[in-house]
């Protein structure tokens, strides 16, 4: 993505921000301003002294955590962007953070623009004590049984109708999604489902998750994964698990790396609780 201003008296910045859910309501603005975007808006604002609006690359749901959310903005001069980076962030609420700023190509649109993301979906087995971990994984029943989890989330990978794995209130043309790639990474108390994929349904991976866990404990008849895909029906798959143990890790413009490769490279960094 090079850096062109075309309309000398407009210029595009791409924000990239993190954020713990927990206490806002999903990503997109929302009517009682408790959105992320809500909150990036009037910090602009106020910062810039004028109405700003941004347009989000991803609608995380309510509680759901970014690593790496994309954003992008319009303004009519030139911002000092090291300046900038300073400030909104002193003027941000907590749990949210913008990490960089970049003057984009103008029309630039983050969606439309994206080639892939990659979501982590974090399963502890067991009731978890540690205060630094609980707040981000689900708690299940250490009776689950683990290597389904491997075995039947990489029966997700293709291109399917993914209707029985979304909220039946979702305003989507199309179910039909593409999985590019998954992966359970093991531990000992825990898992970690990497998805990542073209694009993705209204809390698509927390039902694939509530559904897997489902599976994995035999609480109740839910149909294979294959059968599930065919059936086409809500009704039929497992619950929609907590989005708090949902993490949007990364949205890539270019082509996506190679999966394995590149949960070790993120493996080496801080950014993780292991």
């Amino acid at each position: 993505m090079e850096k062109m201003t075309i309309n000398p008296s407009s210029y595009t910045y791409l924000i990239d921000i993190s954020y713990i859910g927990k206490d806002f309501n999903g990503f997109q603005s929302q009517s009682d301003r408790n959105g992320i975007q809500d909150h990036i808006e009037k910090a602009i604002s106020t910062l810039l002294r004028k109405k700003v609006k941004v347009k989000g690359a991803s609608r995380t749901d309510r509680g759901v955590h970014a690593f790496s959310q994309k954003a992008v903005f319009v303004l009519g001069e030139v911002l000092d962007t090291f300046r900038f980076l300073r400030s909104v962030n002193a003027i941000l609420t907590n749990g949210i953070s913008i990490k960089s700023v970049t003057e984009i190509e103008a029309n630039f649109d983050p969606i439309k623009r994206a080639q892939a993301k990659v979501y982590r979906y974090s399963i502890w087995f067991g009731y978890c004590y540690d205060p630094f971990i609980s707040p981000f994984v689900w708690e299940i029943p250490r009776i689950a049984d683990r290597k389904l989890f491997e075995k039947e989330l990489k029966l997700f990978e293709g291109t399917h109708d993914f209707t029985s794995f979304c909220n039946t209130d979702s305003s989507a043309k199309t179910k039909t999604r593409t999985i590019l790639k998954t992966h359970v990474e093991s531990y000992e108390n825990s898992c970690d489902l990497w998805i990542l994929g073209e694009g993705f349904l209204k809390q698509m991976i927390r039902i694939i998750a509530g559904t897997l866990v489902e599976r994995s404990l035999d609480k109740k008849e839910i149909p294979t994964i294959p059968e599930l895909l065919k059936l086409k029906d809500r009704v039929r798959s497992g619950q929609t698990a907590p989005g708090k143990a949902l993490s949007l890790v990364e949205i890539f413009y270019k082509d996506p790396p190679e999966l394995l490769s590149y949960i070790e490279e993120k493996k080496k960094k801080a950014f993780l609780y292991r």
